[in-house]
């Protein structure tokens, strides 16, 4: 293990002074936000950076700089990992959403809910949502918030959707304006010997004025 650590930190500081705006960086980020929100931006970051070369991996495990899984990482939890710099660059606010066209929409006692399976039973927007359902129904149970989207849209139910997801879509409303807040803060990870290197820091930048954008857009 110590014979490795020391390969991956031969191998990052050889890529930390590799020539400058080229290369290729991981960038692992959770899949509500690559589908959502940076896949729409990637068109821009290529004009702006063609020589580097993006692999942009989109899943909600833990991955670890360390042993260079990946370069630079968006995370909901500030990490742990002692060789890991990390900032957090907004935050991800939910609210409940229903199409338009619900059946129960004006009648709150007879919602139900789609909430999240097992593979995320003890994340805390599933028990922000489940607070919110309290002895109502759960109609589905799904795993992504993109698939929550599309039950959302089709009529299934209320569903709990960031608000840069709910606010775009005209044919979905917020419903609920008693309920309590809840949100997730935005962490973005790079390892300590890769944080100066004018790729990574053309990739950090980019993710952060990416979300920051996003956010000041669902204020409005």
């Amino acid at each position: 293990m110590e014979m490795d650590a020391g390969a991956h930190g031969i191998a990052r500081l050889a890529k930390a002074g590799h020539a400058p705006l080229a290369g290729r960086i991981m960038l692992s980020v959770p899949p509500v936000l690559v589908t959502h929100l940076l896949a729409d931006h990637l068109p821009r970051f290529r004009m702006e950076y063609p020589d580097i070369r993006l692999s942009l991996s989109a899943h909600g495990q833990r991955v670890s700089l360390s042993r260079r899984e990946a370069d630079v990482a968006v995370r909901f939890v500030q990490p742990d990992e002692a060789s890991s710099v990390a900032r957090k660059i907004g935050r991800m606010d939910f609210g409940l959403y229903a199409h338009r066209s619900y059946a129960h929409l004006s009648t709150p006692e007879r919602w139900e809910f789609i909430a999240w399976d097992q593979t995320y039973a003890d994340m805390p927007a599933q028990s922000w949502l489940l607070g919110i359902a309290g002895d109502r129904p759960v109609a589905c149970e799904l795993t992504h918030s993109s698939e929550h989207l599309i039950a959302v849209r089709a009529g299934v139910g209320v569903g709990g959707l960031p608000h840069f997801i709910g606010k775009r879509d005209r044919e979905l409303v917020a419903i609920g304006e008693d309920i309590p807040p809840f949100a997730r803060d935005i962490w973005l990870i790079v390892h300590r010997d890769l944080r100066k290197a004018p790729a990574v820091r053309a990739v950090m930048d980019f993710v952060a004025a990416t979300i920051s954008q996003d956010q000041d857009l669902s204020r409005r």
